[in-house]
């Protein structure tokens, strides 16, 4: 999507410090960039010392108003009480060694404070991802609420240190002292080179600290206890992170911090706030003081070991941080709350262990040593690849079966303050249902007095055997989590499994199958620490569903010649095949697993082909049939919403102009107007939304509308974590401003389904509120490594906790009558190429490259890659799913009819739209292929090589045979159905009685929009001339409409016909030949009539031919007529700005109808840099330091008065030092 986040500017000036651990403090300036959006340094008077280490760029604060006086409203208290609740349960406890935690309130009232990260926690987003809650709650506020003192010393020294600037936004500045220069061991910011050419996340040095200033603070604790937050920033949309210092490893102003507390203090707990996984090595002091050589992360060494060995007492992660981050996380350390939080990814030591550590960042087909040419590869072999070498094993599904030491906290780990206990466990088969039901009794039995109550999650694994089939050790097949349990007191909890969620796809006979043998059902609270809860036992293998192979390794080759799938095979990991590829076996084992495995065989349930809903999708009927337009009346959406005219009969009334203008784009996306065949008040490019037009909705734009059918705009909302309401939209609509919830990732960790759904449901609520229809989430790729830029914006590792997450949220969102969007579908689990590269500049250089190739088996695909769409289609109310841009097996997911209607539509019966990701740069694939795909809808952007509404318009055909790069208009017309599904589904465009919603929807008074009639020819066809109906504007509400010749007007020539739906045919005579004054008259079922005088000349071809040559000068001269709104400078032209100089650029606008033009920086622009401002159509000041890069700005002039026409144009926008 669109970019939101804005470049900050830090820059450090000199101070000076007493040298630290032998490097010296650098003098002078040293830049460095942050995005964000608002800030704010909340004023703290608290009192508690806690040490905290900022690792990352600083994600700021977004105050809105005061926090005290925030919510006002019902819902907003509803929302704020929820999002305290999800960043509370979203937290993880990963150590407490010595039972440290939690620390005691009355005889630990004073404890030492230091860091960064003490004024800003990060939010962990950046991109699409964007959304800050109204404020945030700093740990310093949070602790102050809690009256824990701090020491004051320490606290000024970060205040005097970090400033904050206002003026022309906001702008950091934090004095950090330190000479990063040498980039091995600071490490290196890198660049995507790609259309947006986006930046790697770098942390920023911590300030230094003088050892007096650490020492005193430990005096002044109570026990000598501190509190370190080591954060990490996030990558972005088409950039991921790097395995290098400030960012996967610690860097030198870290280690020195970690250092210096340890050494002053006895007792330190380190906080993780962070967007993902990172390097947690030094924490293994065992390891690292036995390992003198180890250089891994640039610092790492015994003496490192030695200061922190028996310090570091505790380890809790924060994914990101919400409005409540600091309240929740002093109630969690004081113990006034307990841990619930899980681990959804596994996390280990090094970076060195990650299964896909080799296949991750710029890997080309070159590298593998694979064939470009039988992989459709566009430019050769240099082209990127995401090669899924491990497979099925994906995660802790590796890790358990292959490489179990190498896990430092499991998947589904987290420790609480209370002890649970597991019994009763109950695995129980319904045949009728065709599930089976796993229950246990989970028991609260800590002893220690004055301990919160706790929650517990119960994990459920099944471990399948291995026939013809490989398996993975075990897989999550469901979760629950309790209520909150005192100690002493137990809850039985239940999930209820369809058994064919036990199967695994069978590619040699395209189908989903449970092998015979022994199913272990595991229950615990975590995938180290589960127990064999029963055993399922089939005889003989069981279909579950009959599907037909797609996206084949061996579909990608042109020729059909190559055997990719056997090269992929040969190169895979695998339990079977022992090859030099495959890593060593040594998975995990968990001890007691033999003597439980007899206990459950003696109560083995026996399961046949009679548990399991046998389903047969090898068909795949998506087939659309096309309806007839009614001859006599117009009927509305509205019409459809009541049920008088089926949707196909509805779409059948659309024209090809308006089909390709209503699907090839949304409001704001250029070079929409000129797409009509005979009339240009064919309305198409407006908003219908009341508060998108006032601009209350930011994000991501909306699609178009078409008011002569009564078709409203659908409005999107970009935000993984939750949409932006901002203070003065709060204000307008008496409502509070959005909280901020915890982040997606975060979402994950809290494993509570009741919980997602509330958030989601939330959200709805949120969306319903500002007009929202479409939410773009959640995005529900995996977390296949961890370096992933949008981690933070995913849920899991695991496709299955991924997948029903998803459906809780959608679920809840539904409630509300508006949707979530599924993305990035699919494949899209890292962002480096995954569109490719193609700007002018690569092409002149020739080093375009393709969109990124995901290259993997089909059971891979179904199991793991596809699973959590498969699972949020088909359990939540899904209605709108977003392509993704990267190619899987050779072919364009925006353009693979298998992928978005063979097994979308097919397979799991999905009845929303699909629409395309934001392509405006680099290699997307041709939109009429899109179009016949099922791609339904391209979104609202525009790209910049060429226009998508031409790819569309001049390639569409009668009927589809196999062209490339055609569309048929039946086609268009499935798409436009699909898309009103969605529109018809949301209680924004409709009320709960079927009615238009005029309270959130532009209304107008019935009226006729066509101006002229074009000439009918003697002899010629009058519909191959007016191939467009007289159009009509007001029809809101009403259900349909109907024209006729009014009184007071010439009667239309015998041979033509003016039919009630607006269109005018037949083939006129000689004796027609003259012109006619028409009055055109409609009339709506509400009783609203409108008329409108059109003259209709009847000609012969060549005297038509000769005025037209004749009289450009007469026809000019009679009414304004518009010549074609032209920007100067013209679209795609380059803007060049150097930093601190000054610039100044007007755009002009010239053509149309009148010579007074209004002018706006378009929603699809990206913001100026600072120090730039746009005013009256002048780009004028002087770009601040730290802006240099390439800025898409577009400029959008309109009409003032005439035809109220605009237009836009697009420049690349180049500021450099």
């Amino acid at each position: 999507m669109m970019p939101s986040g804005k470049l900050m500017i830090f820059k450090a000036t000199s101070l000076t410090l007493d040298t630290i651990d032998g490097q010296e403090v650098a003098e002078g300036s040293v830049p460095f960039r942050l995005p964000t959006s608002d800030f704010r340094l909340l004023s703290n008077t608290g009192t508690v010392a806690i040490f905290i280490l900022i690792l990352s760029m600083f994600s700021a604060l977004n105050v809105f108003g005061c926090m005290d006086t925030l919510p006002v409203t019902e819902m907003g208290r509803r929302h704020y009480e929820l999002a305290k609740q999800t960043e509370l349960e979203s937290i993880v406890l990963l150590e407490n060694r010595e039972h440290t935690l939690p620390l005691d309130k009355a005889n630990q009232s004073k404890i030492a404070v230091f860091g960064n990260g003490s004024f800003v926690p990060t939010n962990g987003s950046s991109g699409s991802g964007t959304v800050s809650g109204a404020f945030t709650y700093n740990l310093f506020e949070g602790l102050k609420r809690m009256g824990i003192a701090y020491d004051e010393a320490v606290y000024n020294h970060y205040k005097e240190n970090i400033s904050v600037n206002y003026e022309w936004g906001v702008s950091v500045s934090v004095n950090h002292h330190w000479d990063t220069s040498d980039k091995e061991k600071w490490g290196e910011a890198r660049f995507s080179n790609s259309g947006w050419n986006r930046e790697s996340p770098i942390a920023d040095p911590e300030l230094g600290l003088e050892s007096q200033m650490v020492a005193s603070a430990a005096d002044f604790s109570s026990d000598k206890t501190a509190v370190v937050y080591i954060t990490r920033g996030v990558g972005t949309e088409e950039m991921d992170r790097f395995d290098q210092p400030s960012d996967w490893y610690l860097n030198p102003s870290e280690y020195t911090l970690l250092k210096q507390v340890a050494s002053a203090f006895d007792q330190v707990i380190v906080i993780l706030n962070t967007s993902g996984s990172m390097d947690l090595s030094w924490m293994d002091f065992d390891w690292l003081a036995n390992d003198p050589d180890y250089n891994e992360g640039g610092s790492l060494t015994p003496a490192f070991a030695k200061a922190c060995a028996n310090k570091i007492k505790g380890l809790i992660l924060s994914y990101g941080s919400g409005s409540y981050h600091g309240v929740v996380m002093a109630e969690l350390l004081y113990g006034e709350e307990d841990f619930s939080g899980k681990l959804a990814d596994s996390m280990t030591k090094t970076y060195s262990q990650q299964p896909t550590k080799d296949n991750f960042h710029y890997v080309t087909y070159a590298d593998k040593g694979l064939n470009d040419k039988d992989f459709n590869a566009l430019n050769g072999k240099d082209d990127p690849i995401y090669l899924y070498q491990e497979s099925i094993y994906t995660g802790y599904r590796y890790f358990d079966t292959f490489a179990a030491d190498d896990v430092l906290y499991p998947f589904g780990y987290g420790l609480s303050y209370n002890t649970f206990a597991f019994k009763d466990y109950k695995v129980e088969a319904d045949e009728a249902e065709n599930t089976i039901r796993v229950s246990a009794t989970i028991a609260n039995v800590s002893d220690e007095k004055g301990l919160p109550a706790g929650k517990e999650v119960m994990e459920v694994y099944v471990s399948a055997p291995e026939g013809a089939l490989e398996q993975p050790y075990q897989k999550l097949v469901a979760y629950a989590k309790t209520g909150k349990l005192a100690p002493g007191a137990a809850e039985t909890v239940a999930v209820t499994i369809p058994v064919a969620d036990l199967a695994s796809y069978h590619e040699k006979k395209a189908a989903y199958v449970l092998e015979a043998g022994d199913y272990l059902i595991r229950v615990g609270n975590s995938s180290r620490n589960t127990h064999i809860a029963g055993m399922i036992t089939v005889n003989d293998e069981i279909v579950a569903g009959q599907l037909s192979n797609k996206l084949t390794l061996n579909g990608a080759d042109p020729t059909g010649k190559a055997d990719n799938k056997a090269v992929y095979d040969s190169i895979r990991f695998s339990t079977k095949a022992k090859r030099p590829a495959d890593p060593a076996v040594y998975g995990y084992q968990n001890p007691n697993d033999r003597k439980e495995i007899e206990e459950a065989r003696a109560s083995a349930l026996l399961i046949d082909e009679n548990f399991v809903a046998f389903t047969d999708n090898s068909g795949n009927n998506t087939s659309f049939a096309a309806g007839r337009a009614p001859d006599d009346y117009v009927a509305t959406l509205t019409a459809v919403k009541k049920g008088e005219i089926s949707r196909a009969d509805f779409v059948a009334q659309m024209t090809k102009d308006e089909l390709v203008n209503f699907l090839s784009g949304g409001y704001g996306a250029r070079n929409s107007e000129q797409y009509y065949s005979d009339d240009p008040a064919l309305q198409i490019n407006h908003l219908t939304s009341k508060d998108a037009e006032k601009g209350w909705i930011g994000g991501a734009g909306s699609s178009r509308n078409i008011r002569r059918l009564g078709i409203p705009s659908l409005t999107y909302a970009d935000g993984s974590a939750g949409i932006f309401i901002s203070a003065s939209t709060a204000k307008q609509l008496g409502i509070d401003p959005n909280p901020g919830f915890a982040r997606a990732a975060g979402m994950a960790c809290t494993w509570n389904p009741e919980l997602q759904y509330q958030w989601g449901k939330a959200i709805g609520e949120e969306m319903r509120a500002i007009n929202v229809d479409i939410w773009l989430a959640p995005s529900i790729n995996l977390h296949r490594n961890p370096l992933n830029g949008r981690n933070t914006e995913y849920y899991s590792e695991d496709p299955v906790l991924s997948g029903k997450i998803a459906a809780y949220v959608a679920k809840g969102v539904a409630e509300n009558g508006v949707s979530v969007c599924l993305k990035h579908f699919a494949g899209n689990d890292q962002e480096w190429y995954r569109r490719g590269l193609h700007t002018p500049a690569s092409e002149a250089r020739g080093e375009n490259k393709d969109a990124a190739n995901t290259i993997v088996s089909e059971r891979a695909l179904r199991e793991v890659t596809l699973k959590p769409f498969e699972i949020a289609v088909k359990s939540g109310q899904v209605m709108c799913v977003m392509s993704a841009f990267n190619k899987i097996n050779g072919k364009y997911c925006a353009a693979s009819d298998e992928l978005l209607t063979g097994i979308l539509r097919g397979e799991w019966h999905y009845e929303g739209f699909v629409v395309t990701d934001w392509g405006d740069f680099d290699e997307i694939p041709h939109a009429a292929d899109e179009m016949r795909a099922g791609n339904d809808m391209i979104m609202s952007g525009y790209h910049t090589r060429y226009k998508i509404p031409d790819q569309i318009y001049q390639n569409v055909v009668k009927s589809y045979s196999g062209q490339p790069h055609t569309v048929s208009l039946d086609q268009l017309r499935r798409n436009a159905a699909h898309v009103l599904n969605t529109i018809l589904f949301s209680r924004n465009a409709f009320t709960e009685d079927n009615d238009y919603n005029l309270e959130k929807h532009l209304s107008h008074k019935l009226e006729i929009m066509t101006t002229q009639l074009p000439a009918a020819i003697v002899g010629m066809d009058y519909a191959k001339i007016k191939v467009n109906p007289i159009v009509v504007a007001g029809s809101e509400g009403a259900t349909r409409y109907t024209f006729s010749i009014g009184a007071g007007g010439d009667p239309l020539p015998a041979a033509l016909s003016l039919h009630g739906n607006g269109s005018i045919t037949g083939m006129p005579a000689p004796e027609d030949l003259g012109k006619y004054k028409l009055l055109v008259q409609v009339e709506d079922d509400r009783g609203n009539v409108a008329t409108k005088p059109l003259e209709l000349e009847v000609a012969n071809q060549k005297e038509k031919v000769k005025d037209q040559e004749n009289d450009e000068t007469t026809k000019a001269a009679q009414l304004p007529v518009d010549r074609g709104l032209m920007l100067d400078p013209p679209d795609n032209s380059e803007l060049k700005a150097t930093i601190g100089k000054a610039f100044s650029r007007r755009i002009t606008a010239s053509g149309g109808t009148v010579e007074s033009f209004s002018y706006t920086l378009s929603p699809n622009s990206d913001a100026l840099p600072q120090g730039l401002i746009f005013q009256d159509g002048l780009i004028s000041g002087k770009p601040e330091p730290g802006t240099a890069g390439v800025y898409s700005i577009v400029v959008r002039a309109s009409e003032i008065g005439g035809s109220f026409r605009s237009s836009e144009a697009g420049y690349r926008l180049v500021v450099s030092e």
